[in-house]
């Protein structure tokens, strides 16, 4: 019974909801822009699932992740630096 309380109340969040619980962001289909914005704050790599992402999307999927800007076609001069701000010194990217 515990269940199915459960699963009616997964059936009711959002999107948005369910990713900042840890849904992965690939299995929405046709995502508005606050899903993929809710998605690249949680985990930055998403970014590679998102069509044309937004500049703020891009920038704030590195800053989440500097790895994420593997992801990122022709990045910014600043998200290039935000990448080296990263705690972690093998952050590599296209373009470096």
């Amino acid at each position: 019974m515990a269940f199915f309380k459960y699963k009616k109340r997964i059936e009711d969040m959002t999107p948005v909801e369910l990713i900042q619980r840890g849904w992965p962001f690939n299995i929405f289909k046709n995502p508005t822009e606050e899903t993929k914005l809710a998605a690249v704050k949680v985990d930055g790599c998403a970014i590679q699932y998102i069509e044309n992402p937004t500049e703020e999307m891009k920038l704030l999927a590195i800053k989440e992740n500097g790895y994420a800007i593997r992801y990122i076609k022709n990045p910014t001069e600043e998200m290039k630096q935000e990448a080296d701000k990263q705690e972690d010194p093998l952050c590599f990217y296209k373009g470096k």
